[in-house]
């Protein structure tokens, strides 16, 4: 499988590298495996990349910075 995650208007300093993380499905984890890196241009970057386990509707992503503050995250479920 591939994930994209694309972020835009993002108030950090261009350079600032952003680190993308999958959870667990179907319930609250902190255990987040760390899939990929991406750096900000111009308040905003993208990461792709085909991932080694499988994703489903209620895996959690999150996008964070170097320090583990997470900046982004999709903690509900995703409804089909």
């Amino acid at each position: 499988p591939r994930l994209e995650v694309r972020v835009k208007n993002v108030n950090l300093p261009d350079g600032t590298v952003l680190f993308v993380g999958l959870g667990c499905e179907y319930h609250s984890c902190l255990d987040y495996r760390k899939v990929g890196t991406f750096a900000l241009s111009g308040r905003q970057g993208s990461f792709t990349g085909s991932l080694q386990i499988e994703v489903g509707r209620q895996t959690s992503i999150i996008v964070s910075t170097a320090d583990g503050t997470v900046r982004l995250s999709n903690s509900e479920p995703m409804n089909p």
